[in-house]
């Protein structure tokens, strides 16, 4: 079956790209209590690189500490693990899927604006609602369409079909996922982040996106990319590859404390973070590149 083949792919990384070794190793730093921000700061600065990325993000306005910030070490103590681990997997996952050059059948530019615009909303309802820390939800909301990602470069053709057909009979492109594919984007972008053994919050986020879950350890986080996924979907926040809006049940938002109205107002309030962002993250070239 196509769904085994591609998941296949996904477990043996086979043209895929690997989490690179530096990022393995600060996830474990991350994930061990007995952890300093010495040894935090000692795992990035293995990387130049990517110190200097992280560095560059840090000191933005887009981040709130300007200037402030000189070393690994020091970013690690002002902005904490999480924060910066945030800013690792952010800057890795780019350099992965954008930066390097190696751009699948998809509008690629668009593609990366909408994860932008997801990220932004969901940090802002994160903030708003403090249901689950800013710095991860803008990391699941980068993540969620992942799977769209891999697919276009496991499946180029077939998926490039799936694609076109969702948008000429304007329906949700997941639904067409599973009816032609066997299989849906948020599938198969759980199965990476499952792979690259990144936290089960997250993993749960990517691969959940398009349902509300059910109260329990991690669903703040889900639902926060659940709600962003929704009120970023047109045209002006890039290429979300549905061929009709996402609909949001207006009493999902209150599930979380926050109004409807509220989630609503949320595009507009992030359109300046938002193009910063984009900015920022050198997520640049013309609308519509990629097909």
């Amino acid at each position: 079956m196509l769904a085994d083949k591609v998941k296949q792919h996904v477990m043996e990384l086979r043209g895929l790209p690997s989490l690179p070794e530096v990022v393995a190793r600060v996830l474990q730093v991350v994930d061990n209590p007995r952890s300093s921000a010495a040894d935090f700061g000692r795992a990035i600065s293995l990387d130049p690189a990517l110190t200097a990325r992280i560095l560059r993000l840090a000191n933005s306005a887009f981040y709130g500490y300007t200037g402030r910030i000189g070393t690994a070490v020091q970013a690690v103590t002002i902005l904490g693990f999480a924060q910066v681990r945030s800013l690792v997997l952010t800057v890795s996952v780019l350099d992965l899927f954008w930066h390097s050059g190696k751009k699948p059948a998809l509008p690629h530019y668009d593609y990366w604006r909408h994860c932008i615009a997801c990220a932004v909303a969901a940090r802002a309802l994160a903030r708003r609602t403090r249901i689950c820390p800013p710095e991860e939800a803008f990391v699941a909301g980068l993540l969620h369409d992942l799977g769209k990602m891999v697919l276009a470069m496991v499946i180029p053709e077939a998926y490039h079909q799936v694609v076109l057909q969702a948008e000429a009979e304007g329906r949700v492109l997941v639904e067409v996922e599973q009816e032609c594919l066997g299989l849906t984007h948020p599938m198969v972008g759980g199965w990476v982040t499952e792979k690259w053994r990144l936290p089960v919050a997250l993993n749960q986020a990517v691969e959940r996106h398009h349902e509300w879950m059910a109260e329990m350890p991690g669903a703040g986080l889900a639902r926060c990319v659940f709600l962003a996924n929704r009120v970023v979907g047109g045209r002006e926040f890039g290429w979300s590859g549905n061929g009709q809006p996402l609909e949001l049940d207006a009493r999902l938002p209150a599930a979380i404390g926050i109004d409807p109205a509220e989630v609503a107002a949320i595009p507009g309030e992030i359109a300046e973070d938002y193009q910063s962002a984009c900015q920022l993250l050198d997520v640049t070239g013309a609308k519509g590149e990629g097909f």
